[in-house]
């Protein structure tokens, strides 16, 4: 009725500018914002349970600041990550984000997705629903085609979102459950290394990685060769989507490299997340093993390092601590000398996904050269081959007083035609 409606438009309109970045507004008219909370109460009017809503009206809803404007409004329940992984969609897309209004609330609908009922508190109670209102100015698009695809794009995105949110739960209780496995079950594996498993496994759980995909494989036969396969039906998070490859060339590893004395392994996967941040997805890779020691399983784990894992002391982090301790070792220096020290150094400010991904016997020479350019600067380049062979990962190091982006670009051209490949990041 009238005045229902009337009481709806009162409460979004306090919805949806009480967080509002004054810039963000600074322009709208009394019309302008009269408008958008007509249309944002028309929208929000019913929405299916369990479903993602999307709509992108074309520019020129209105005159003034809107007139060059389409809005971009997207429905959804509330969780984790909605926000930046549509913003960082939106700009790789090069799109500009004039305004963004995220009003998150308490909603009570019928069977049939109807509004009922809109609460300003951000707390559950009763049969109400939180839920996540994103509402957002874009330049205007160039075509229908561009919306579409756009909207696509979105829909794929919050499907992922999704997936990793509601798996999140189960993928933590299968670390548990490992963990648990490594502490009461016989294991192949030296007691040392599977300390240091359990501990690995308990500081990833304790908020220092975000979960968003895992798969159990197993050792087999395919094409008449041995390789991983995975099955499907043990996929979480975004791995269920069936959209994704953790390593592109896993079937060409050479089954060699699993070999008692590695438990786990930390690399980059073939997947740039969607979800959160856009960055290529670190991969976790729990070997199985038989009695005798032989690798037959594998569980692949996608997802993203936070950003406390890079900045706690890399000698307090289960894996890194032993490899720190064994390229010491190699370079025969003390700890408590000056060299040992300057090593240790090193050791500490070196790209954190370098000391995960590199074993201690290749760690130790390049921490080795690099500490010795301290001594007699000059240019050198160190170049290693991730375990998959996907990527050529080059230190190259210039006199401080020679160094330009121009001589950069330089020596990435080198190194792109000797690798026959392209520079990915710098």
């Amino acid at each position: 009725n009238q005045a229902g409606a009337g009481a709806l438009d009162k409460m979004l309109r306090k919805l949806l500018f009480r967080e509002a970045a004054e810039e963000d507004v600074a322009g709208l008219t009394s019309a302008d914002t009269a408008l958008l909370v007509e249309r944002a109460r028309e929208f929000l009017d019913v929405k299916a349970p369990g479903r993602v809503k999307i709509r992108i009206d074309p520019a020129g809803v209105s005159d003034g600041a809107l007139a060059h404007r389409c809005i971009l409004e997207i429905l959804n329940d509330d969780m984790p990550f909605l926000v930046d992984s549509i913003i960082n969609a939106l700009s790789k897309r090069g799109h500009t984000v004039h305004t963004i209004l995220h009003p998150v609330f308490t909603s009570a609908r019928d069977s049939k997705g109807k509004l009922k009922a809109l609460d300003s508190s951000k707390k559950r109670s009763g049969d109400f629903l939180r839920e996540s209102y994103l509402h957002i100015h874009l330049e205007a698009l160039a075509s229908d085609r561009q919306r579409d695809a756009l909207i696509r794009e979105l829909r794929d995105i919050l499907e992922e979102v999704r997936a990793a949110v509601v798996d999140w739960q189960p993928m933590q209780h299968v670390i548990q459950g490992r963990i648990e496995n490594l502490r009461t079950k016989a294991s192949p594996l030296p007691t040392v290394i599977v300390s240091e498993t359990i501990d690995f496994l308990s500081w990833l759980l304790n908020n220092k990685f975000t979960f968003l995909g895992m798969c159990q494989y197993k050792l087999g036969k395919k094409g008449g060769k041995k390789q991983m396969i995975a099955d499907s039906k043990s996929a979480l998070g975004i791995l269920r989507l069936q959209k994704h490859q953790v390593i592109e060339n896993a079937a060409k590893r050479n089954l060699a490299s699993y070999k008692s004395g590695y438990a786990i392994v930390v690399e980059k996967s073939d997947i740039v997340s969607r979800v959160h941040r856009s960055a290529v997805m670190d991969y976790v890779g729990l070997y199985d093993f038989d009695q005798a020691g032989n690798v037959v399983g594998e569980l692949r784990v996608v997802g993203l390092f936070a950003s406390t894992a890079y900045t706690e002391a890399a000698s307090g982090i289960p894996l890194l601590r032993r490899r720190i301790e064994a390229v010491m070792e190699l370079s025969g220096l003390t700890p408590s000398g000056h060299s040992g020290k300057g090593l240790l150094n090193i050791l500490e400010t070196m790209s954190r996904d370098d000391l995960f991904q590199i074993e201690s016997e290749q760690l130790a020479p390049l921490a080795m050269g690099m500490w010795r350019l301290h001594e007699r600067p000059r240019t050198r380049v160190f170049v290693r081959l991730d375990r998959f062979e996907r990527y050529a990962i080059a230190f190259v190091f210039f006199p401080r007083d020679r160094f330009s982006s121009d001589l950069r670009e330089k020596a990435g051209a080198i190194l792109e035609r000797h690798y026959n490949g392209k520079t990915l990041e710098f």
